[in-house]
């Protein structure tokens, strides 16, 4: 990471340094809970972790302190919860967090942040497909282990509980500003330029060649 580092601490001037600095510490965290602890699978599924809510918090709120840098660390969010059901050794339940955590992205319409919402012809149909699979998996690994996958979401609701907390105070800005509750709204607030689209322009154009 040593390039990286140099690169945007006096060459090109962004905010990502800040960001990799928390991402550091989130990844090292998360590995001190989750990768040197000897954990079993089935039903003795991190008993051997102590008192994990109080760093699973603190660990959120290092999240939320990335998201309030970049919004690209959300996929670091997802990451992790991802690889916190990974270890109750069950594919079928990590295949339905998979499957739910990319219906998430396309029902929150996380993809018009990059204005490639347009272009997912299928997204609908995408989504439908991904709910379902993820439910699917999910009932059958609520069935066939029930521990893990509570005590995984518990921990995974406490995770993005307080990863959102540092976002809350923007989030009640953006909404005050744009009276949306739509979560690219609430993430990205009102435009920096005007709202016009080219039918506007083209109209106000029209109507200048007029008045000459």
């Amino acid at each position: 990471v040593t390039p990286a580092i140099a690169n945007q601490l006096f060459v090109e001037h962004k905010t990502d340094l800040a960001l990799m600095f928390f991402q550091l510490i989130s990844l090292s965290l998360f590995m001190e809970l989750f990768g040197f602890t000897k954990i079993t699978a089935g039903s003795n599924y991190l008993e051997g972790v102590k008192n994990i809510s109080i760093p699973l918090v603190v660990l959120g709120i290092f999240l939320g302190f990335g998201l309030t840098i970049k919004m690209t660390n959300m996929f670091l969010v997802f990451a992790l919860i991802i690889g916190m059901f990974s270890l109750t050794k069950s594919r079928i339940l990590l295949c339905g967090v998979l499957c739910l955590a990319l219906s998430i992205f396309l029902l929150a319409r996380l993809d018009d942040l990059t204005g490639l919402r347009k272009y997912h012809l299928s997204a609908n149909w995408v989504l439908i497909g991904l709910v379902v699979i993820g439910v699917c998996c999910l009932a059958f690994s609520l069935a066939k282990n029930r521990v893990a996958l509570l005590r995984t979401c518990g921990f995974s609701v406490i995770l993005g509980c307080f990863a959102l907390l540092p976002l809350l105070p923007w989030m009640v800005k953006n909404h005050i500003e744009t009276d949306s509750y739509s979560p690219v709204k609430l993430l990205n607030g009102a435009s920096a330029g005007p709202s016009w689209d080219i039918r506007e322009i083209d109209r106000n154009y029209r109507k200048s060649l007029k008045k000459k």
